[in-house]
């Protein structure tokens, strides 16, 4: 299971991941919607493999799904989201903190808890202002600068950091990743960083390929984001630094060598 907070580098994890012949991994598999019945407010997908394409056409099939992961959240984790009728060495899925400690996904989560055969990959991002800059530019419906084949996305516009928003957002963000490896730290679990996967990316791969127990072969990442230095962004930018000073903040915001939004 691949866990992390939002604007981590996870869809870019799991998607390499895919790219191995011996591995399927799925996305975030449960999501919650706003309706007032049970069956249609919970949403499945982000299924991949045999389940996913056949998710793709068949109606019936999507509903029937929804309705197990509603009565039965364990059936569905169990049968559908951790195994295959494919031939894999190791299958998973991606489930973010936000949804970890939320109560809508408590059932999730505990029977995470109960899977003691289960490894996490833990990723985590060193640059906290980074992190942050990319998950307000997602929040406020900021065009993302992204190649996706040959489209090019529109370039992101500067803001205005509001100092207190990010000082709360981090301490969310350091507090869930040491209930993380508190709550999972009695199973197989791996921190990986994601600037290591970006700058050290062969390393890293085979680190993670390693802890799976899967044969190492190169992963390149499959979405190519446009070389730029994300502190532009930030209209006040000295006086956000200025406040990150002699912090335990200060070393979780990697200015001189920065990965991009």
């Amino acid at each position: 299971m691949i866990t992390c907070a939002a604007r981590t580098g996870s869809t870019m994890l799991r998607h390499m991941l895919n790219g191995h012949p011996d591995i399927l991994c799925h996305g975030e598999v449960i999501a919650y919607k706003p309706y007032f019945r049970i069956f249609r407010r919970l949403s499945i997908q982000s299924l991949e493999g045999v389940y996913g394409q056949r998710l793709i056409n068949d109606k019936q099939y999507r509903r029937a799904l929804e309705q197990m992961a509603a009565i039965d959240t364990d059936k569905f984790l169990d049968t559908v989201v951790l195994a295959t009728e494919e031939s894999y060495k190791a299958v998973g899925f991606k489930f973010k903190t936000d949804e970890y400690f939320n109560k809508k996904y408590q059932a999730v989560a505990r029977h995470i808890k109960d899977i003691k055969d289960l490894s996490i990959v833990h990723l985590r991002r060193k640059d906290l202002l980074a992190q942050y800059v990319s998950h307000q530019l997602v929040l406020n419906r900021k065009t993302q600068t992204v190649y996706f084949g040959n489209r090019v996305v529109k370039k992101k516009e500067a803001f205005k950091v509001n100092i207190k928003a990010f000082l709360a957002y981090a301490d969310i963000v350091l507090e869930r990743e040491s209930r993380i490896e508190r709550e999972l730290g009695d199973r197989p679990l791996l921190n990986i960083w994601y600037e290591d996967l970006v700058k050290e990316n062969e390393k890293t791969v085979e680190q993670i390929l390693t802890f799976l127990n899967i044969a190492y072969q190169p992963l390149a990442p499959t979405t190519i984001k446009i070389v730029e230095d994300y502190t532009r962004l930030i209209e006040n930018f000295e006086e956000v630094i200025h406040s990150l000073e002699k912090t335990a903040l200060e070393n979780r915001s990697n200015l001189s060598n920065n990965i991009n939004t």
